[in-house]
């Protein structure tokens, strides 16, 4: 389906399966895809120039990955030590087996984190759990990990963790209190849902993605029961993107309308409109109440065309001024400034109800008619849907914190029932397809939380869906260009660079993004 392969995500449950049907489904025991991962583990050590390293590991899985880590930073000359928590008895096979082995070779072991020489390490790792976290921290891991987290900051000894940092939720992204900020991360396979959501994304530190020694992603029923998830990252939509043909001209690169504005807030239509033209679309044109003509006039730049209804028209000739306007358009990005009246509620009544063209849903139209209708009766279908965190949370009916904590799921549920895909903008930004797929946007950053970005997100999109880009792979060029270009801003700019400034910088990414096309 894609010109380029996404890069994927797993969660926590999809890494468990793996593991559980290795054997079953390619007759690879556990055992050494645990050599693979111990192996790993050492080759990074030894890249980030470890000297004596300190392993504080439980007695599962994970741990294991940590012995067979030690045995090969042995055979290099690198002294590593081992702190173990948990009862051995108790321990899973594997580790039983690893453990066998290092008591054999003589690896130096610890009984306990006070009072040791911590100067004389130059790494601690930690693999005391893993994805296999349920709940909360108990004592006294918090207690190791507290200790672990003081020593090694004070000395300064790197600090990497196993798979998962200790505390860290992979589903969610939450972390316990004690959880530190690592140096990095080893995890194998592909990374994990959890280390790309705060404030999971800022305890990882450096994720190093390892391989796993097998093409997991061919296990059968992976995916059954939960989302393919995937990082949106540059390889990818460069390879999204296409060449311009040398006989394109304005009428085929598509017509862009937006709808939105009012009175009090013309310059947010301005803004997508604006960015619709730096996105390359062949023809914009702003259609806003007649009230707020005059202010946008003030802030479109000159390519920008506009038109207008009365907003205190009757619905029907409302309607049918919209029905003329829409006819030829392409794309249509609705909201943008559009207010909360009832006057607005109209018209984004007779817009959606009556487009013949692909939308972008963005900001005050989800004030102005009821979702679950809109859904009941297919008018999201093929749209694209950009709430924030706080739009989502009225759309829901859910708090705020309930939001924050599942707008992943929300937005898969979301594009499944409704046939939209569903750009929720939140930090990090997600993208959630009709066919359960879910893209997690690792780019971007602070300077982007100023007013109007989201309306120039509205306006990128808009141009790839009027430019011939299905609507899902208009969401996903334009979620990733928008905070590319921003990021490309904040090099010469940590904030102050504004949404107009963004869509500016667009054509510049888009550039580099051909040019990547080219190399070999």
């Amino acid at each position: 389906m894609y010109s380029s392969k996404p890069v994927p995500v797993l969660y926590p449950d999809q890494a468990q399966f793996i593991d559980g049907h290795c054997s079953q489904s390619f007759s690879i025991p556990l055992d050494l895809l645990m050599e693979n991962a111990g192996r790993g583990i050492a080759d990074v050590l030894v890249e980030d120039q470890a000297e004596v390293v300190l392993f504080v590991l439980g007695v599962g899985n994970n741990g294991a990955d940590g012995l067979v880590a030690a045995r090969h930073l042995l055979e290099r000359g690198i002294h590593p030590v081992l702190y173990i928590y948990g009862d051995r008895d108790k321990a899973s096979d594997l580790f039983k087996k690893q453990w066998a082995i290092v008591e054999t070779l003589g690896i130096d072991q610890v009984e306990s984190l006070d009072g040791l020489d911590w100067t004389q390490y130059s790494h601690v790792v930690e693999g005391l759990i893993g994805t296999g976290l349920k709940g909360n921290l108990r004592e006294p891991m918090r207690d190791i990990l507290y200790t672990m987290n003081a020593f090694a900051r004070a000395h300064a000894c790197a600090l990497w963790a196993i798979d998962l940092p200790a505390g860290l939720n992979a589903l969610r992204g939450q972390v316990d209190e004690a959880t530190p900020n690592y140096t990095g991360t080893i995890t194998f396979g592909a990374s994990k849902v959890g280390q790309w959501l705060y404030p999971g994304r800022t305890h990882c530190g450096q994720v190093e993605v390892l391989p796993l020694g097998l093409p997991w992603e061919g296990i059968p029923g992976l995916y059954e029961d939960a989302p393919r998830a995937y990082l949106l990252d540059r390889e990818f939509i460069a390879g999204l993107l296409q060449e311009r043909s040398p006989l394109a001209h304005k009428g085929v690169n598509g017509h862009v309308a937006v709808l939105g504005g009012s009175k009090d807030m013309p310059g947010a239509p301005a803004l997508a409109a604006n960015a619709a033209v730096y996105s390359g679309a062949g023809k914009t044109t702003v259609i806003t109440a007649h009230v707020a003509l005059a202010g946008l006039r003030n802030s479109i730049i000159p390519e920008v065309m506009t038109a207008s209804y009365q907003d205190d028209a009757a619905y029907d000739a409302i309607g049918e001024r919209l029905s003329d306007l829409l006819v030829d358009k392409d794309a249509v990005a609705i909201g943008p400034g559009l207010g909360r009246t009832q006057e607005a509620s109209r018209m984004v009544q007779n817009a959606i109800k009556g487009a013949k063209s692909s939308l972008v849903v963005d900001a005050d139209a989800f004030y102005a008619q009821d979702l679950e209708e809109l859904i009941n009766r297919g008018y999201l279908a093929g749209a694209v849907c950009t709430p924030h965190i706080g739009e989502l949370a009225h759309i829901t009916g859910l708090s705020t914190k309930r939001v924050l904590d599942t707008y992943m799921d929300l937005g898969l549920d979301l594009a499944k029932r409704s046939g939209a895909t569903w750009v929720i903008k939140g930090i990090p930004s997600v993208v959630a397809t009709p066919d359960g797929e879910i893209f997690i946007n690792p780019i971007g950053n602070p300077g982007m939380g100023s007013g109007g970005m989201g309306d120039t997100l509205s306006g990128i999109i808009a141009a790839y869906i009027a430019q011939g880009y299905p609507s899902k792979l208009a969401a996903l060029i334009g979620v990733y260009l928008h905070s590319a270009a921003a990021d490309n801003l904040a090099k010469d700019k940590a904030w102050g660079y504004t949404a107009s400034d963004v869509a500016r910088e667009v054509g510049h990414v888009v550039t580099d993004l051909l040019a990547d096309q080219d190399l070999p």
